[in-house]
């Protein structure tokens, strides 16, 4: 749950215009501004920071970002995929899994 007292710059000034695109705001603050009813939290935009996608300055071991620096969050990515290794790019086998009974090698060697 937010403080009182750490959204009342957001009370004061509701409008994300009313802000300075470098104007330095908790991640309470800016996730209030910015997505008052969700989806992001301020737990949200701690995950960004760890996961280097939002910049912060850390000022006496509080978190601070910016109009400017949130705009890093808008850009949709194509999210990496793990390069396939040899042996997944195979073709499947068609042999039966090694526990299979002796009925169902049976059945899956009629099919091949």
């Amino acid at each position: 749950m937010v403080s009182k007292l750490k959204i009342t710059r957001v009370l004061e000034r509701p409008d994300p215009q009313s802000w300075a695109e470098d104007e330095l705001m908790t991640l309470a603050e800016a996730a209030l501004l910015f997505w008052p009813s969700g989806p992001l939290s301020e737990e949200t935009l701690r995950t960004a920071v760890r996961d280097g996608r939002l910049p912060v300055s850390e000022i006496a071991r509080k978190l601070f970002t910016t109009k400017r620096a949130l705009t890093a969050l808008h850009v949709c990515t194509t999210r990496p995929t793990e390069p396939r290794t040899a042996r997944e790019e195979e073709a499947p086998s068609r042999s039966p899994p090694p526990f299979a009974s002796t009925a169902q090698t049976a059945r899956t060697t009629a099919r091949v």
